[in-house]
């Protein structure tokens, strides 16, 4: 479950299933924060709490559907009406390709760099394979991964 012995040479594992997080968010200079909860690479479902405006907004994608809920309005299939860099779709896709990103130590964590979509992004673990922090230079995007837990 979580990362074991580590080598130069091995990938660390990276704990995504089953965690729950409060993901601070700067999106283009703007400020979220979300209570999100992670099944698996695929489902993730953030409730944003901040800013007071769009609190109780619940985004949910699993897979490539997305359901967006806020209040008593309810939108299935809402990846067609959201723009192409949603925030939270953007961190289950980075979500999706860690198999596939490079991999060094630094500081004591894991930095992990790849690429959704053609733009780059760098992840950041603890060594037991938590999120700690993601940053997509290209959208203007960074989000500190905060009070993760494990199911």
């Amino acid at each position: 479950m979580f990362t074991g012995c580590k080598s130069a040479k091995s990938k660390p594992q990276i704990k995504i299933e089953g965690i729950s997080f409060a993901a601070h968010i700067t999106y283009q200079g703007a400020n979220y924060v979300a209570d999100c909860t992670v099944e698996n690479e695929n489902s993730i479902t953030a409730v944003i709490t901040e800013p007071e405006s769009l609190s109780g907004l619940t985004v949910t994608y699993n897979g490539n559907n997305c359901l967006v809920r806020y209040g008593e309005m309810e939108i299935n299939n809402a990846e067609r009406f959201l723009p192409q860099s949603c925030s939270i779709e953007m961190i289950k896709n980075v979500f999706s390709n860690l198999q596939s990103a490079s991999f060094n130590g630094k500081h004591g964590n894991y930095e992990f760099k790849g690429d959704i979509n053609g733009h780059g992004f760098i992840f950041i673990t603890t060594p037991a394979g938590l999120p700690v922090s993601l940053q997509i230079e290209d959208y203007q995007l960074t989000v500190d991964f905060r009070n993760v837990t494990c199911k």
